[in-house]
C-alpha cells in the first residue's frame, strides 16, 4: 500500500515541478562569436558585463584573439499562476542583449580588449551572458561582472576583479607581480600561483574561512583569526588584496597551479551547443 501510495505521489510532484519550471515561460540561446585576429604586443582586458560568468585564457599556442558569447534568456515573462505578463515573440528577448568586443589603443601604444554586455530588457535577471575569452597573452586584467563565476588563466599583470554573487579563481604560471584586488560578494576566491610570485597580502573573508597553503618558510603570514590574515611573499612590494562576503578566500602557492582548484569555472558549457 506504502509502494502504491508512492507511485502516485511522484507524478504529482513531478508535474508540480514543471508547472514551477514552466511559469518563467521558454528558454531561447544564442551563439555570437568575435574574432579579432592576431594582436602584437602587449593585449590587457577589460569586461564589464551585466550578468553572467566571464573566463579569460591566456594561451601562448592561439594565433587569434577570440571572444564566445553565450547569451540565454527567457521568451516571455510570467506570473506565479502562469499567466503571460510581457509576452515576446521567440527570441525578441535575445534581441535586447548588446554585446560588443573592441580593440583600442592606450596611450602607451598597448592594445586593449575591451568586452561589454548590457540589456535593454526590464528584468535582467532573467538574462544571461556567458563570456569565454582567448587572448594568446593577458597583460593586465579588469573584470567586473554579476550572478557569475569568474575564471582567470595564466594572466599576468595588474589583476582586478569584482563578482557579485559569484566565485573567482585566477591560476596562472606566470609571476605576479603586480597589484591584485579581487572582490567576490557572496562567492569564494581562490588565488594560485608560483613560488615566484611576489607580493604584501591583504586577505579577508566575512563570513568564512582565509587560509594560506604554500611551501613552508615561503610566506611571512601574521594569521588574524581564522577569517583574515597578511603576508609577505617573496620580495615584490606589490599589493594583493582578497576580500570575500559571505565565502571563504584560500591562497595557493604549488609548482603547478592551472590544472585543479576547487572553484574552477566549466568552460566546456560555452563550447557546447
Amino acid at each position: 500500500m506504502r509502494r502504491h501510495c508512492f507511485n502516485l505521489a511522484l507524478p504529482v510532484v513531478l508535474a508540480l515541478t514543471m508547472l514551477l519550471l514552466g511559469g518563467c515561460g521558454s528558454r531561447a540561446k544564442r551563439w555570437l562569436v568575435f574574432d579579432k585576429g592576431p594582436i602584437k604586443g602587449d593585449i590587457a582586458v577589460d569586461v564589464d558585463s551585466f550578468r553572467g560568468p566571464v573566463t579569460v585564457i591566456a594561451d601562448p599556442d592561439i594565433p587569434n584573439v577570440v571572444v564566445r558569447c553565450k547569451l540565454r534568456a527567457f521568451n516571455d515573462v510570467r506570473d506565479s499562476r502562469g499567466n503571460v505578463v510581457y509576452p515576446y515573440g521567440e527570441n525578441q528577448t535575445l534581441d535586447l542583449i548588446d554585446v560588443t568586443a573592441e580593440v583600442e589603443q592606450d596611450d602607451n601604444g598597448r592594445s586593449i580588449l575591451r568586452v561589454t554586455s548590457s540589456t535593454r530588457f526590464a528584468y535582467e535577471h532573467d538574462q544571461w551572458v556567458g563570456l569565454l575569452i582567448n587572448v594568446p597573452r593577458v597583460d593586465g586584467v579588469r573584470v567586473h561582472t554579476t550572478d557569475g563565476n569568474v575564471d582567470l588563466v595564466n594572466v599576468r599583470g595588474a589583476v582586478t576583479v569584482v563578482a557579485d554573487n559569484g566565485n573567482v579563481i585566477l591560476r596562472t604560471e606566470n609571476p605576479v607581480v603586480q597589484p591584485v584586488d579581487i572582490n567576490a560578494v557572496n562567492g569564494s576566491i581562490e588565488y594560485r600561483i608560483k613560488e615566484d610570485s611576489h607580493g604584501v597580502y591583504d586577505v579577508e573573508s566575512v563570513g568564512g574561512r582565509a587560509d594560506f597553503k604554500g611551501y613552508k618558510g615561503l610566506a611571512n603570514i601574521k594569521q588574524r583569526g581564522p577569517s583574515q590574515f597578511i603576508a609577505t611573499i617573496g620580495d615584490g612590494v606589490n599589493p594583493v588584496s582578497l576580500r570575500a562576503t559571505n565565502g571563504n578566500v584560500k591562497v595557493v602557492v604549488t609548482e603547478d597551479p592551472v590544472p585543479v582548484g576547487y572553484l574552477q569555472t566549466h568552460t566546456w558549457m560555452f563550447l557546447k551547443k
